[in-house]
């Protein structure tokens, strides 16, 4: 039996025109079931099911863009998301939780330069994360809950260019406006 060498190339190129080939058959008898009153069980009067598509995503709010691509579940060095939170009132949240399950609340509110203002423990270029600890400023912020807003600023740093500002308050607009206690 004589032996013959077939380089890959044209093993490629026949398998490729025998795929080609093959799928222009099943297209032209698929036209043409459609042409001549369409399947079998169309024609003996069954229904067609319709299509099943994969349902849409929703859309992501800009908290979730903002910081992407942590979600519930997601892990955040020690800690671990439980929420995030659309804008509300000019502030995103993100609730998380620690090692023994104690949640708590993260605000994202816009940064705020002026003088006086309060500082927040996460800061990144256009925002700031506060604790929402419902302290007035002179309460002490829990040495990990400030660790875990500056993990999260260092998140939004990386998609806050990608972000519509204007949703967000700094903090002293959102009191004064909401008149709330964060």
């Amino acid at each position: 039996m004589k032996r013959r060498n077939l380089s890959r190339r044209t093993v490629v190129a026949a398998l490729s025109a025998s795929v080609v080939g093959t799928a222009t058959s099943v297209s032209k008898v698929a036209r043409a079931a459609q042409t001549k009153g369409g399947s079998k069980a169309q024609r003996r009067g069954a229904k067609s099911s319709p299509r099943r598509t994969a349902p849409t995503p929703a859309p992501l709010s800009t908290a979730d863009k903002l910081v992407a691509p942590l979600a519930p579940g997601s892990r955040l060095d020690l800690w671990t998301v439980e929420r995030v939170i659309a804008t509300e009132n000019g502030a995103a949240s993100v609730i998380v939780s620690d090692a023994s399950k104690q949640t708590f609340q993260l605000d994202i509110c816009a940064r705020d330069d002026s003088p006086g203002a309060a500082a927040a423990p996460g800061r990144s270029e256009y925002f700031e994360v506060f604790v929402a600890n419902r302290g007035d400023g002179t309460t002490a912020t829990v040495e990990d809950h400030g660790l875990v807003a500056m993990a999260l600023a260092d998140v939004i740093r990386s998609n806050e260019q990608h972000v519509d500002l204007s949703e967000y308050l700094t903090l002293a607009e959102r009191l004064s406006a909401a008149r709330v206690h964060v």
